[in-house]
């Protein structure tokens, strides 16, 4: 019997497709991973901004009060009602849900000037955030 023999090989093997594969499918989970974990820390940063900007608009009312209606202390729910804020939280829409900012204040007395600090939380993947910032008010 004569057997032919190949002298150049041309193709792959089963082996070597196989092994190609893997090294693609591994290659396009990290690239998933990698897109999933940027997506998440977009979100977060949108939402962090957007709590950001409630706080600021929520000093600027404060701002804009008489000295006299800045009660010292820590400030309530009805406080916080008297500048447009029922229940001291604010509810913003994002994409495909909502999240709910949650306001707190003190206003303490130095002399005759008034100290505002505020902060603003929310949650965000069972994470609680805050933003806090303050203000000086003669």
């Amino acid at each position: 019997m004569v057997q032919a023999v190949l002298t150049g090989k041309k193709g792959f093997t089963l082996i070597e497709v196989l092994f190609a594969l893997s090294i693609i499918l591994i290659t396009m989970l990290g690239l998933y991973k990698v897109t999933e974990m940027s997506m998440m820390t977009n979100m977060k940063n949108v939402i962090r901004d957007e709590g950001v900007k409630v706080a600021q608009e929520v000093m600027n009312r404060m701002l804009t009060l008489p000295v006299d209606k800045l009660t010292t202390g820590t400030w309530g729910e009805s406080d916080f009602g008297s500048i447009g804020y029922a229940n001291a939280k604010v509810t913003r829409n994002f994409r495909n849900f909502s999240v709910t900012y949650s306001l707190s204040a003190t206003v303490s007395t130095y002399y005759n000037v008034k100290e505002i600090t505020l902060s603003v939380t929310w949650p965000y993947r069972g994470v609680n955030y805050t933003h806090t910032m303050s203000s000086m008010r003669q």
